[in-house]
Order: structure tokens, then sequence, then C-alpha cells
């Protein structure tokens, strides 16, 4: 394995996620949607912490990983999601419901 390869496979494995992002990937999955990938999803939560958004506007909900990501650092904020899929919208809205996230903009 190359170097290259090392350090990506450290940056996938080494963020945390919460139970209700590991539920939603796995349900993610089960569905047949990509999720973001672990780092990513670390990526969007440290842009979050760092900017102290308030307000999030996110394309593309899935089935919530990267939703829940993006709430992760900034409980208080309010995300407005949005998916076209209304089966994924219905599991994203159940996801975040029982991960305690305000989504009142999920539509």
């Amino acid at each position: 394995m190359s170097r290259l390869e090392r350090n990506w496979q450290y940056a996938e494995q080494y963020p945390t996620e919460t139970d209700a992002m590991v539920r939603a990937r796995r349900l993610s999955l089960e569905l047949g949607i990509e999720p973001v990938s672990r780092s990513v999803a670390a990526q969007l939560g440290g842009l979050v912490a760092a900017t102290g958004a308030r307000t999030i506007c996110e394309i593309g909900t899935g089935v919530g990983v990267s939703g829940l990501a993006l709430l992760r650092y900034a409980p208080e904020a309010t995300l407005t999601s949005i998916e076209i899929e209304s089966e994924h919208l219905r599991q994203a809205r159940t996801v975040f419901s029982e991960a305690g996230s305000r989504t009142p903009g999920c539509d």
C-alpha cells in the first residue's frame, strides 16, 4: 500500500460519528444512496464550527448523513434540507427526529 493510500485510509477511519450518523449511514446504504464519506462529514462539521453557522441550507438530503454532520457542532442551528425523492425525505425526517435535530425546513 502506498503512502497516499495509507493517508487516505487514515483520513477515512479517524473521524468519529454519532450513533445517529452511523444509523443514517447504514440506512442510506440499504436504500442504495451513497452518503458522504466520514472524512467529508468531518469537514462539514468543522466548517460549521469554524463559521458559527446559525442557519444552513443543504440541497440533496439523502437520508441525513451530511445534515447530521452539519448540525453536530451547531446544535442550535436550523437546517433547511431539500430532497426531491419523497422516500429519502421521509427517512431523513425520521433520522433527524430520532437524533433530536431541528429541521423545520426539511422539504
